[in-house]
């Protein structure tokens, strides 16, 4: 397993949201593995339903960015049944089992 490299960040500052194809992705800047953030939970599309990652993130994640993630998540699962852009010519309904796009 590659080794995890650890970088100072304000706490603001630490949470990544990336937009993928298949969900929503949570990582924290403050922490590498192999040359990448170390992903802390995922929201997919289609079930609107957080995933955590094992042993995510409650050992190294400060309390203040898993209830931002949580409250994101939250949001999101808000607009369920509406359209939702992940690219610019690409927009799926969220909430829905399905690979329509529009």
């Amino acid at each position: 397993m590659a080794k995890t490299k650890i970088i100072r960040l304000p706490d603001a500052e630490r949470l990544f949201i990336g937009v993928y194809p298949c969900a929503l992705a949570y990582s924290d800047r403050g922490r590498e593995r192999s040359g990448d953030y170390v992903r802390i939970a995922t929201l997919p599309y289609h079930s609107l339903e957080l995933e955590w990652e094992k042993g995510e993130p409650h050992k190294t994640v400060p309390a203040s960015v898993i209830t931002r993630i949580e409250a994101d998540a939250k949001q999101m699962t808000a607009h369920r049944g509406q359209p939702f852009r992940i690219a610019n010519n690409l927009t799926i309904t969220l909430g829905h089992d399905d690979t329509t796009t529009y």
